[in-house]
């Protein structure tokens, strides 16, 4: 702050600006409105070739996802991919529905619900809040990072050799921070 008078018939306030960009979503003017596609997806994120097949998108006056997966190839199997996935990205995205309804605060509560289990994750600057799936509901999963930013919750499922314990975790934050930067900004 360079000067001000709040006590003026106007009350004012002169600050410097200093141009950069915006390094979390919040200062943004609004939350996102739509997740990527997968095809605009994946070019941002640290994942081999994912399996364009098995794609899926949904879209409603309340909220939209879309989830992305990344399998091995495999010649030798009908298809040419492993049965299993080694990656999952999915994006959900909650809306303002009415003017009663806030999306962020409806997300941020469903969040917490499905959080009250897991580990939290902590120190990410790219989110508003984070978890770690408890092990119990890994199933056959090396590691699951759920992050939230406003109203847009991205979870990063992995699985198998290529994301082994020692390196799941440290891979999962880097795939959750670029598929957040992924989502177009609400117009």
């Amino acid at each position: 702050m360079i000067d001000a008078d709040p006590d003026a018939p106007a009350p004012w306030l002169a600050s410097l600006f200093l141009p950069g960009p915006c390094r979390r979503r919040r200062c943004t003017a609004s939350p996102p409105g739509s997740p990527p596609d997968c095809a605009e997806a994946t070019a941002e994120l640290p994942l081999p070739e994912r399996r364009k097949d098995m794609d899926n998108t949904s879209d409603s006056s309340t909220s939209a996802e879309t989830r992305c997966y990344w399998y091995e190839h495999n010649e030798l199997l009908a298809g040419g991919w492993e049965p299993t996935s080694q990656a999952d990205v999915s994006w959900h995205l909650r809306r303002t529905v009415g003017s009663s309804e806030n999306s962020t605060e409806v997300q941020r509560a469903d969040f917490a619900d499905s959080a009250h289990d897991g580990r939290p994750a902590t120190g990410l600057a790219f989110a508003d809040e984070a978890f770690w799936a408890p092990a119990s509901a890994l199933g056959s999963s090396t590691c699951a990072l759920s992050v939230r930013s406003a109203n847009l919750v991205v979870d990063v499922v992995l699985t198998g050799e290529r994301h082994p314990a020692s390196t799941c975790e440290q891979e999962a934050v880097k795939i959750a921070e670029a598929a957040v930067k992924g989502v177009p900004e609400k117009p």
